[in-house]
């Protein structure tokens, strides 16, 4: 429901909603595992419930404060495994303040509580055919400090800091003998800034994006290791150029930078190199 009307004079917009998910997994896994072979026949159930409300209110004509709320809970059902059942549950919240300095031009500071259940697989072991039921929801502080000023009607720059703090991070534990999802015993942060720039010629479209990440595990058993996967380095840019007869042309890259591989939270081996795609598209517009 979204119900838009002033409130002691004042712009605001309101909105209030409830989604439901069911989803189910059937799992027939034949695994030998010390020598001991098992055939595993489940049945994985998950209910999602959510209920929300996002308030946004302008006190000022260039001023706008926002707030919201949101309530979510799943049910875990697992056929036949002792216990079958599980709950989580989740509150989350969510501020922001926007502030129009120039023109179309605007500053904004925002705060969000996020969070991610286990899917599905992640419960189940394939090695042993047995469902882990310790895992619980990671959760996430997320802070961001950003512009986007217009230097004209056609060109605009982005900026913005962020700092990602997370809890409970799920991931695959590949050390020997474990081999199974886990909640990471530490907290990883994640610090950088992202900067990107939009022109629009004429005829032709041109953007560019580069984003810095500093991503660190910080206490338990990985404690100042790199997060893996994440790049430090990340860019991309994006071009289109509409031509004659409906066709037009698209022109796109993106460069990653060197990583960690995935589950290396020892940071045992090597990195992953760098690596840059380029892609190219034509593409004809017919009728509709």
């Amino acid at each position: 429901i979204v119900y838009r009307e002033k409130v002691f004079g004042l712009d605001n917009s309101l909105i209030v909603g409830f989604d439901f998910e069911n989803v189910d997994e059937d799992i027939v896994n034949d695994s030998v595992y010390n020598g001991i072979s098992t055939i595993g026949t489940f049945d994985l159930e998950k209910e999602n419930y959510g209920y929300y409300i996002h308030d946004e209110i302008k006190p000022m004509e260039n001023l706008s404060v926002s707030g919201g709320y949101r309530y979510d809970r799943a049910n875990f059902n697992f056929q036949p495994w002792k216990p079958e059942r599980r709950t989580m549950d989740e509150n989350l919240f969510t501020a922001g303040i926007n502030y129009n300095f120039y023109k179309e031009s605007y500053a904004y500071f925002s705060y969000s509580r996020s969070f991610r259940y286990p899917v599905l697989d992640e419960f189940f072991d394939y090695r042993t055919n047995t469902i882990n039921t310790i895992l619980v929801p990671q959760t996430s502080d997320d802070y961001e400090l950003g512009t986007r000023f217009y230097f004209t009607q056609s060109f605009y720059v982005n900026l913005n800091f962020f700092r990602i703090d997370t809890e409970d991070e799920i991931f695959l534990n590949p050390t020997p003998f474990v081999w199974a999802n886990e909640n990471l015993d530490g907290k990883t942060r994640r610090d950088g800034f992202e900067i990107s720039f939009t022109k629009n010629f004429v005829n032709v479209t041109i953007s560019a994006n580069y984003k810095y990440t500093d991503a660190t595990i910080t206490g338990g058993q990985f404690d100042g290791n790199k997060v893996p996967n994440v790049p430090r380095h990340l860019a991309s840019f994006n071009a289109l150029i509409p031509l004659k007869y409906d066709i037009s042309f698209e022109l796109n890259g993106t460069y990653v930078g060197k990583r960690p591989f995935i589950s290396d939270f020892s940071n045992e081996s090597d990195e992953q190199e760098e690596y840059f795609v380029l892609n190219t598209k034509v593409k004809y517009k017919w009728k509709k």
